[in-house]
């Protein structure tokens, strides 16, 4: 009984959490459009779909996934038939997204092991990561996808611990059709896969290709245009815009104002397309170098790897904003909430000084400011992660109380 009461009280704590964030956002940043190429704006096509429009669907498709696409568009349907606005229906297309967020949370707050105040300590990561600061911002920004694909990562790597390959495959291949950047969470999916990993490989590329293929036959010239300049901003034909919250900011070269939208700053256009591949390659090298490392590792620790790709994608991404580090953020509130003993410190002070960041800070418009404030924070936090992840004798042991030792019995010879 008792235990069905805190069920009860997590779900019911879940949906005002998940209508709170969603009912208090305005119309995220990049919803609305007009559709471009290189943007990932998901009113046009969600509206093309809600109205029976499937190539115009095709032909106004953002570089992200899918399948958020397919979740909001009926409701928007339903709320388009009923007269209302713009700001509702992305409200209630936010709403699913939370909710399907909201679930996914479910299935992380139920592994976590028997602890003191383990109640209080799952309702806290429950808001947390459904109305907390950093989810909040990224509804402002107008993408709650971000937070379905990072919890469809985590969830993918805490099933396939448990040794449940086709539904870790399932929640692999749908992050992956959510958000591109899923990839990262490939191999720390594998590496704590004990068994069935070719099983687990082939149900996310079925699912991939289910819902990404379609994208790619309706419209093979704006599937391959939007893939391949997914995330690189071109501000003309040497330079490329890069945002204040990464580590190349200091290789500024360019500085343009924009009349209504304040100032650019802009790298070398060769710079900025090597940035993804080198992330990529980090990314998946320190994978490699954790799986070697810990040939069998627990969920907790794959989990923190993957936070440390996450964030490392976010270090070395020209085009990196504050919604970006939503899947850091909900894989190392998940790594910490399956550690038996200990308060999520990275977690709170994450949550802490991304708000600051993203507030206070960029409110100053000081973009050198922010830039400083902001690795003063992430390298920290990024080499932390590194050296547990990849060296096994940095782990953290608690201390035992020392017992006492017998003196050995004297013993004599006749």
């Amino acid at each position: 009984m008792r235990w069905t009461l805190r069920r009860g009280g997590l779900a019911a704590l879940a949906v005002a959490a998940s209508s709170y964030a969603a009912f208090t956002s305005p119309v995220g940043a990049d919803y609305p459009g007009p559709t471009c190429n290189g943007c990932d704006y998901a009113a046009p096509p969600i509206n093309a779909l809600a109205g029976g429009h499937l190539a115009r669907f095709f032909e106004t498709q953002p570089f992200m996934g899918p399948f958020t696409l397919l979740l909001r568009a009926p409701v928007v349907a339903i709320t388009r038939l009923l007269g209302s606005g713009q700001l509702l229906q992305y409200r209630l297309g936010a709403l699913v997204c939370l909710l399907v967020a909201a679930a996914l949370t479910g299935v992380l707050l139920r592994e976590m092991p028997p602890r003191r105040w383990r109640l209080l300590l799952q309702a806290f990561l429950l808001v947390l990561i459904l109305a907390g600061p950093l989810t909040v911002k990224t509804l402002w920004w107008g993408h709650p996808e971000e937070l379905v694909g990072g919890l469809l990562c985590v969830c993918a790597v805490l099933l396939s611990s448990h040794g449940r390959p086709v539904l870790a495959g399932l929640l692999l291949g749908l992050a992956i059709a959510t958000k591109q950047w899923a990839l990262l969470a490939v191999v720390p999916a594998l590496a704590v896969c004990q068994r069935d990993r070719v099983r687990l490989l082939a149900v996310a590329a079925g699912v991939v290709a289910l819902l990404v293929a379609p994208m790619f036959i309706g419209d093979p010239s704006r599937f391959l245009s939007q893939n391949l300049h997914a995330g690189l901003a071109l501000s003309g034909t040497q330079t490329a815009v890069v945002t204040p919250t990464n580590i190349w900011f200091a290789y500024t070269t360019n500085v343009s104002v924009v009349l209504g939208r304040g100032t650019n700053y802009g790298i070398s256009a060769g710079l900025s397309a090597f940035t993804h591949p080198l992330a990529l390659a980090v990314g998946l090298a320190l994978s490699l170098l954790f799986w070697r490392r810990f040939p069998k590792p627990t969920a907790a620790d794959a989990l923190m790897l993957l936070a440390l790709v996450f964030l490392v994608r976010c270090l070395l991404d020209p085009l990196t904003l504050s919604y970006h580090h939503l899947p850091f953020f909900v894989a190392i509130a998940a790594s910490e909430g399956l550690r038996r003993r200990g308060f999520p410190v990275v977690t709170v002070l994450s949550a802490a000084a991304l708000w600051v960041i993203s507030h206070p800070i960029a409110a100053t418009g000081d973009a050198s400011l922010l830039n400083e404030t902001y690795l003063a924070w992430a390298l920290p936090i990024t080499a932390y992660l590194t050296v547990r992840c990849v060296l096994p004798a940095a782990r953290i042991r608690r201390r035992h109380p020392a017992t006492k030792r017998r003196a050995p019995l004297a013993t004599t010879q006749a």
